[in-house]
This record gives structure tokens, sequence and C-alpha cells, in this order.
């Protein structure tokens, strides 16, 4: 049976080392506001300890021999001292998760240039780190040709910088975003730098959330709710207030007023 080779084994200890890490980072990116700012150094990080893992095993790693002795006894054949796990598969597999890690995440520096917009990152001088702003926006403009010439958009950054220090402190990134989208007519190509910023997905979350949503508004037994409702209705269960802040008695005087509507009622 494969369950008493000796690599299968190894393997369920590999695994037992690296996917901690790779669950953490992954966790990191299904939270439905992800801070751009911290991405690259997730990645980076997630990357770095695989690369440690190469020289030096984790604690499952460096127990499977002693666990492959113990298992002799079950009927395990082959010991520590002929596996050739090492070289065929435990070197090969972390370095390809390594290289997939760099593949999945090739906008990188776009992510890290977007936190241009966030406030907290300015300091007490907005501009004591000037050549790292010059250097964000260089990097947007080579990105987004489209939105602007490099001269248009230095000129918006220069009146809106002051504006996200004195304005946007301690809002948070996405509340910056939004406070920056409703300003396009002052700063039509900032704007459009910030409603990239709102819409940009570095994972699937949000997409698998919305099907799971869907799943639990339309049942068997609602499988005739039209498309506009249901489109209502995912709206309101995935960005509505929470059902204790939300206001009913208002809810209900506004749905009466929508429209005339006549009520039936049978023994009248």
């Amino acid at each position: 049976m494969f369950v008493k080779n000796p690599n299968f084994i190894a393997s369920i200890y590999m695994m037992s080392d690296v996917l901690p890490h790779l669950s953490r980072l992954s966790k990191s990116f299904q939270k439905t506001d992800v801070d751009f700012t911290i991405v690259d150094t997730l990645v980076a990080a997630t990357q770095l300890t695989l690369t440690r893992l190469l020289a030096s095993y984790g604690q499952h790693m460096k127990a499977l021999p002693q666990v492959l002795e113990e298992l002799k006894g079950y009927g395990v054949k082959g010991g520590p001292e002929n596996l050739t796990f090492h070289d065929q598969v435990y070197i090969p597999y972390i370095l390809n998760v390594i290289e997939n890690l760099h593949d999945r995440f090739p906008d990188n520096p776009v992510l890290e240039a977007l936190t241009l917009l966030d406030s907290d990152l300015l300091g007490d001088d907005p501009s004591e780190h000037d050549w790292i702003h010059q250097t964000k926006l260089q990097t947007l403009v080579d990105k987004f040709v489209s939105i602007g010439t490099k001269e248009n958009i230095c000129s918006e950054w220069k009146g809106q910088k002051d504006l996200l220090y004195k304005e946007c402190k301690g809002l948070g990134f996405r509340q910056a975003l939004h406070k920056i989208v409703k300003l396009g007519h002052l700063y039509p190509c900032m704007t459009k730098f910030a409603a990239i910023g709102l819409v940009l997905s570095v994972s699937t979350a949000d997409c698998e959330r919305c099907f799971s949503c869907l799943k639990r508004l339309k049942t068997p037994l609602r499988n005739r709710m039209g498309q506009k409702v249901l489109n209502c209705l995912v709206n309101i269960s995935c960005e509505g207030q929470p059902v204790e802040q939300f206001d009913f008695e208002k809810s209900a005087i506004s749905f009466a007023k929508g429209k005339i509507r006549k009520f039936l009622h049978k023994y009248e």
C-alpha cells in the first residue's frame, strides 16, 4: 500500500512544514479590505521563509527519521538512510512554490506604487520623501499610460499631496481612496488611480464570497427570484450595513411611499 511508502509519509511531513506559511499568506488576502501597503512585504516574507526551509528542515521534517524508524514495526519498508525524497521531491517542490509565488504577484511594484495615495505614509512632512513619491508616480505613469502625461500627473500630485495630509490623515487607505474619487473634477488623473486601487483585486476571495452569498439567497424555494431583485439582495448582503445598524422603520416608510399599493383582504 502507498501509505506504507516512506516517500508518501515524507510528503505529509513536508506539507506540514510548508502549508502553514502559505495558509497565513492566503488568509491575509481573503479580507474584504486588503492593505496594499503590506502585499509585497507579505509575499517576500513568505518566499524568504520557504527559502530557509531549503537550508534547514522544519520541525516536522526534522522528526521524520525517527518517525520512519518507529513505523518499521507497522510494515513501512525503507528507512531514512535510503530515502531519495530530499533531492527528488523536497527541493524541487519548494523551489517551484517560491517561483509560483513570484509569478502569482507580477504587479507587486504597481501595488506598492498605489500606496502613494495612503495618507498615513506621508509622515509629518509631506515633502520629506519626495523622491519616493516621484518613483511611485513614475511606476504608475509607465503602467497606466492612457491616464495622462507625467507632467499633468505630477502637477495634480503637488496639490493633492497637501489634501491627503490635511484631510485624509488617519482615515485609512480605502477611505482615503473613496474621498479622492469624489474629487474627480479637481484631480482627474489621480482620481483614476484611486478608482483602480478600489476595484483592483489581489485574490479571488471577493468573487467566491459573492457566489457563496448567491447560494444562500437563491434557494430551491426561491428559484423564481428575478435578476434585478437578486442583484439588490446581493449588494445588501455583501456591502450593506450590519442588521444591528439597519433602520427598519425608515425602510418600511420608504417602501410605503414608493408607489400606491392596493391590499386585498379575503374577508372584506
